[in-house]
């Protein structure tokens, strides 16, 4: 297992923050935005070495996506990541 420094973990734990702050302000939910947070890195995670390699700044990149998740449960009540209605 790969040592992960405090100053990274303190990074990554602040964007995940980030990510959650994005959701609950579409959303207002805990639950809701952690599971949107989920997807959002589980679609990170997706991506192969030579996709992650392109983008330039991850936290944005993370951003995007997590707004673009917010806003398909909001367009589409179906169920699925939210299992209804937001």
């Amino acid at each position: 297992m790969a040592e992960v420094s405090a100053g990274t973990l303190a990074e990554m734990l602040n964007e995940r923050r980030h990510l959650i702050e994005i959701a609950l302000w579409m959303f207002g939910s805990e639950p809701m935005a952690d599971r949107i947070v989920q997807e959002t890195y589980r679609r990170w995670y997706a991506l192969d070495d030579e996709e992650r390699a392109v983008i330039t700044v991850p936290r944005a990149w993370l951003t995007k996506v997590a707004g673009g998740i917010c806003l398909e449960l909001l367009a589409t009540p179906a169920p699925g990541l939210h299992g209804g209605a937001p």
